[in-house]
């Protein structure tokens, strides 16, 4: 640890604790931007998580290239005709439907959050029933655990 103190190796940029600093910290050794030590879990021997331990820089971008290429194979055709989101029902279809394209792989974690955020905005510009006490969203809690 202390061959990186001296110079901020260009993998760290931000520099790593000093023994002070680790003596309050068992997590990662890395500094962030804003001077901070980074809150990520030391790989095992290790004084730095997965993202800031240099010898897994290469390990790291191979990853990323995967992921990159992987995202590009998620799109959705632009011939595909938007979802119908008329209803409560509609929102529970497509919820229903996302949620089966993150188990198998077909989407990733971070298009159904984005996804599942846009859902959630859908549902609150839905017209309300005005005939009913129940509250929206335990409506579509109720069409969310109904069986297909």
């Amino acid at each position: 640890m202390r061959r990186a103190r001296g110079e901020k190796p260009k993998e760290l940029p931000h520099g790593v604790a000093s023994d002070k600093e680790l003596e309050s910290h068992n997590l990662c050794a890395a500094k962030l931007e804003d001077d901070s030590l980074c809150r990520g879990g030391k790989i095992q021997g290790r004084a730095f998580c997965y993202f800031h331990e240099p010898s897994l820089k290469k390990v790291r971008e191979q990853g990323r290239a995967k992921g990159q290429e992987k995202a590009k194979e998620r799109l959705l055709a632009i011939e595909l005709n938007a979802p119908k989101l008329e209803t409560p029902e509609d929102v529970r279809r497509l919820a229903v439907e996302t949620i089966h394209q993150i188990r198998t792989g077909e989407l990733g974690p971070k298009e159904g959050s984005v996804i599942s955020a846009m859902i959630a905005h859908v549902l609150k510009t839905l017209p309300q029933d005005t005939n009913t006490d129940e509250d929206p969203a335990d409506k579509l809690r109720k069409l969310l655990l109904e069986d297909d």
